[in-house]
């Protein structure tokens, strides 16, 4: 490349962020014109990085090695007593890329002297992240990595077992295994309380009078629909509003879910959690492999209708439009791979 020629230079951006391009030409060349910079000189490295001028405008701009590389002291060693920089492999488009070992020992896969790796830019030895098993993610360290935002605390105000979620799911075991047989008979307040539900939903009593306590299943069918929406408006908030930003930096990071199972879930996940609550509370009888769960047991009519009908199924509805958004962000819009 000759003197005066003019010259495009990739920058390094950070993470989720378009790459730069800096323009400019070259004012001189040399294979060995190099000087030691001032954090080679804090840190006693005799690296040496090689000297690149680009002038644009009236300004001269030169590229230099970030300090955290210079802070090792086997850098020099490393590069077999060269002071250039070792060469690299490079991809199909002419971009520089790392083999895994050094990846490890700059601190991520994919980093270049210790930057955040740039999305879209992928090491030769590492495996594609969309194909990793959500088991694979959740077991390993990659989910407490340190330069991702945390998650969000279970039993927090905004976790999936947050106190108003807690007291929405046990709601229905409290009132199977609290209330009386005749508890309508005795407080007339509490039917009128839930006459609205049963005017909304009138097959709801013919499943109670399949149970030996209709009073009380009927009470706490009405409690599972009131906890059902109570669960899933805290699932939409949360997770759209709410903590979508570091969910969607997280997402981006790990992969755990494929762009097919994101789209898997967000269809599949209301059609199942409406059927669900279909057979629950308007089906009368058990099924046969679970005859007596709900219709004999107070127990089993409160845990089934606490955790599956209200945590499980409040949880899921709720869920869907985030797994939308993610899809249209990361993989529509981004034009992430699958």
């Amino acid at each position: 490349m000759p003197a005066g020629q003019r010259a495009k230079v990739t920058l390094a951006a950070y993470p989720f962020q378009k790459c730069g391009l800096l323009e400019g030409k070259v004012v001189g060349r040399s294979a060995d014109a190099a000087e030691q910079t001032e954090a080679a000189k804090a840190t006693g490295s005799t690296y040496a990085a090689p000297q690149v001028g680009l002038q644009g405008g009236d300004r001269t701009r030169r590229a230099e090695p970030d300090a955290a590389e210079l802070r090792e002291p086997q850098a020099h060693a490393r590069h077999g007593g060269d002071d250039r920089d070792p060469p690299r492999q490079k991809d199909g488009d002419g971009v520089p890329v790392e083999s895994s070992a050094a990846c490890d020992e700059r601190g991520g896969e994919g980093a270049l002297r210790g930057r955040p790796p740039v999305e879209g830019r992928k090491s030769e030895d590492s495996a594609p992240r969309a194909t990793r098993r959500f088991t694979d993610v959740v077991f390993s360290k990659d989910w407490t990595r340190p330069d991702l935002p945390p998650p969000t605390a279970a039993f927090s105000w905004l976790g999936v077992l947050a106190p108003h979620v807690l007291v929405a799911s046990l709601l229905p075991l409290v009132l199977a295994l609290g209330l009386p047989l005749d508890a309508l008979d005795r407080w007339p307040w509490l039917m009128k309380l839930i006459k609205p539900v049963v005017a909304a939903l009138p097959q709801i009593l013919a499943t109670a009078k399949a149970t030996a306590f209709p009073q009380v299943a009927l009470v706490v069918y009405c409690g599972v629909i009131a906890g059902f929406v109570i669960v899933a408006l805290h699932a939409l908030v949360t997770g759209l509003i709410v903590n979508y930003r570091p969910a969607l930096i997280r997402y981006r990071a790990l992969r755990h879910l494929t762009a097919r199972q994101l789209l898997l879930y967000a269809a599949l996940g209301p059609v199942i959690t409406l059927g669900s609550l279909y057979v629950l509370l308007m089906m009368p009888g058990d099924p046969s492999f679970a005859e007596g769960l709900t219709t004999k047991s107070r127990i089993g009519l409160g845990l089934l209708s606490g955790v599956f009908g209200v945590w499980g199924c409040g949880l899921a509805f709720g869920g869907a439009p985030t797994l939308i958004r993610l899809f249209i962000d990361v993989y529509v819009r981004r034009g992430g791979d699958e």
